[in-house]
């Protein structure tokens, strides 16, 4: 079987099998530490929402989502967690980002109300599963 392709552009090969691991913890808050558990290193400590986060292709930057503004925008760091950058500024929803394969662009969803009553709660509240 031969590499996929995306309009007729060969995919990039996928790369070798991650050895450290990025996700949300109960606390929402972004982790970096080895895929056994060790090593840990918290890369955010925003007391709110700091969660959906996603690494650049290369790995230098990561892609999250976060209430510190007062309601759910699109930031990026570096993947030490320096250098921290607000990308949207609409009030409402954006959420879900995710680097494009090349490292070129940014996706994510969102969702603008037109008035007040639509707009999400801007403290979500973390709950135990």
């Amino acid at each position: 079987m031969g590499r996929p392709t995306w309009r007729g552009t060969p995919a990039p090969p996928c790369g070798p099998e991650p050895r450290l691991r990025l996700g949300p913890l109960p606390l929402l808050r972004h982790l970096l530490g080895e895929l056994d558990g060790t090593g840990l290193t918290r890369l955010t400590d925003n007391p709110r929402y700091d969660a959906e986060a996603s690494y650049s292709p290369d790995g230098k930057s990561i892609v999250f989502t976060t209430i510190r503004e007062g309601d759910l925008d699109i930031y990026t760091m570096n993947a030490d967690g320096s250098g921290v950058k607000r990308l949207t500024t609409t009030r409402g929803f954006d959420g879900g980002p995710f680097y494009s394969w090349d490292g070129k662009s940014i996706v994510y969803r969102s969702y603008y109300p037109d008035n007040e009553k639509d707009l999400a709660p801007t403290s979500p509240t973390p709950t135990t599963i």
